[in-house]
């Protein structure tokens, strides 16, 4: 109990084990950072390539096509992802979300296709924060070919 009392006392304050250094918690804080970056990679993208692999399997993406080749056309389809992204990794994982739901949306249509696909992006600021964040879109039209 008193080396889990130190070992708290340590992480907070710095004082304690022998260590007496403060800013101790930060330097928790960053190390947990990295752990979670490096050493334990994030799963998403993982997750997100999988899923995003299946949908394309079934649904081919243009962003020209000859209409002519068009045999019906179901319409817009739009893909707009959940995730504010801050970061690079972020954002890539947001654009292939929002792909994954265009793709997914013209799935439900019955396409087979989705024809002059296009990808915006609206950087904005968060909720009373000075941080800016990216949310991509992805739009196109679902047709089958």
């Amino acid at each position: 109990a008193a080396i889990g009392a130190d070992a708290t006392a340590w992480l907070i304050t710095g004082e304690g084990l022998g260590v007496h250094q403060p800013g101790c918690l930060l330097s928790v804080v960053i190390l947990e950072g990295i752990i979670r970056r490096f050493i334990r990679p994030d799963p998403r993208p993982q997750a997100m390539n999988r899923a995003l692999a299946g949908v394309q399997s079934k649904v081919t993406v243009f962003t020209h096509f000859p209409a002519d080749k068009v045999r019906e056309t179901l319409g817009l389809v739009r893909g707009l992802s959940d995730i504010e992204a801050s970061s690079g990794l972020d954002f890539e994982l947001a654009e292939q979300e929002a792909l994954y739901l265009m793709l997914k949306q013209a799935r439900e249509l019955g396409a087979n296709a989705v024809v002059d696909a296009r990808l915006t992006t609206g950087t904005y600021e968060t909720n009373g924060s000075q941080w800016q964040v990216s949310r991509p879109v992805y739009t196109g039209t679902a047709v089958r070919i």
